[in-house]
């Protein structure tokens, strides 16, 4: 019993050393340090989201949580402003500033595996990441913008749009009227404005079924490996291989005709808010270089069919290919454009979000033009 013991120890301490040494060189998949060497206070993901902002849905600041789904197990971290990116003392003026929703914060993949980061590595340039989930809106990217990014050191923008949720998350009637966030109305001349309803307070926005620690035994395990023990990244990165061999399914594949498109079916009032708030962005930012990139859905994918003769009625697609064409300073990248030879590989198999695949599929995209 001595023996099994002490060699089950020495295969445990093995696998550590291993794991340390892979993560260290970032020759596994997902790499990320233990809070225990992070310098992180890891937080329950349930207060890890809060509404203390004046754009609404922001995060903690230097926090760590872990974020478990069917499909990935990740761990998010949180810098001294709240970001999900690294520290954003001591950077040069030649920075980018990053402004989108859940899908430009990396939302279901870890800090380095999100396309910010891969793109960061290809750019050899900071990105500062000011994006964030849960239900963030254009209206929300100017806000962020106007009130903390803009007052750091940056020569250019690169803005997120995601058609599938963008046109709506910023309309009043989609929301519990008590939740603190920012909404647009329109005014007498054309322009817009936000508000925020009588009933919101601040309040912590993400909610969850029951903590994580007050859950069974081998959860308690699992967090006390995850805090502490370099081998998560292993178990990680098996478990995601595991996952890619069994991700023939898509709850995508029941993609028809009538499948919400937000490209090709948002309301015209819901597109001129989002142009007007782009175009605030760009006002307000002169005379930086500003880069709008639109992440499509499958159905988008399905429905287009690269066929750019379907988005030429469409109001916001031609405004920004428009404003491409007018303003120097303004570069539209359609990812629509270049459809992969299987676009479910772009998502996670339980969630609509990036993939690994699809975070490098967008940075190299995104990367290919402003090379150019």
């Amino acid at each position: 019993m001595k023996k099994y013991i002490i060699n089950i120890i020495l295969f445990l301490l093995f696998v550590e050393i291993g794991s340390f040494i892979f993560s260290k060189n970032n020759l596994l998949i997902t790499n990320s340090p233990p809070p225990l060497y992070s310098k992180k206070n890891e937080t329950s993901i349930s207060d890890f989201w809060i509404e203390e902002s004046p754009w609404g849905a922001w995060r903690k600041a230097n926090t760590s949580t872990y974020h478990q789904s069917q499909c990935f197990d990740v761990m998010y971290t949180s810098n001294e402003v709240g970001a999900k990116d690294d520290s954003f003392e001591n950077i040069d003026k030649n920075n980018y500033i990053m402004l989108g929703d859940s899908m430009a914060s990396g939302y279901g993949s870890n800090n380095d595996d999100d396309f910010e980061t891969i793109l960061e590595k290809k750019l050899d340039t900071n990105i500062l990441n000011f994006a964030t989930a849960y239900d963030f809106g254009p209206l929300q990217y100017w806000m962020i913008y106007d009130k903390l990014a803009k007052f750091y050191e940056h020569n250019k923008i690169i803005i997120v749009l995601y058609p599938g949720n963008d046109f709506t998350d910023n309309q009043n009637d989609r929301f519990d009227k008590k939740r603190w966030r920012p909404y647009y109305k329109l005014n007498n001349d054309g322009s817009y404005d936000y508000f925020y309803n009588k009933e919101a307070k601040n309040k912590k926005i993400y909610k969850h079924s029951a903590s994580l620690e007050k859950r069974f035994t081998l959860i308690k395990v699992k967090q006390f490996i995850k805090k502490n023990f370099w081998t998560t990244n292993t178990i990680r990165s098996i478990n995601i291989i595991i996952q890619r061999f069994k991700s023939n399914y898509s709850p995508f594949s029941y993609i028809v005709e009538d499948v919400y498109s937000g490209y090709l079916d948002p309301k015209i009032d819901q597109q001129k808010a989002v142009i007007y708030f782009i175009e605030k962005i760009i006002e307000s930012s002169y005379p930086k270089e500003v880069i709008l990139v639109s992440i499509p859905r499958p159905q988008d994918f399905d429905k287009v069919n690269n066929n750019k003769d379907v988005l030429k009625n469409i109001y916001w697609h031609k405004e920004l290919l428009n404003k491409d064409k007018v303003n120097k300073r303004f570069t539209f990248i359609d990812i629509i454009n270049n459809r992969p030879k299987n676009i479910f590989d772009l998502y996670h198999t339980c969630d609509g979000h990036l993939s690994r695949f699809g975070n490098e599929w967008v940075a190299d995209k995104i990367y290919e033009v402003i090379n150019n």
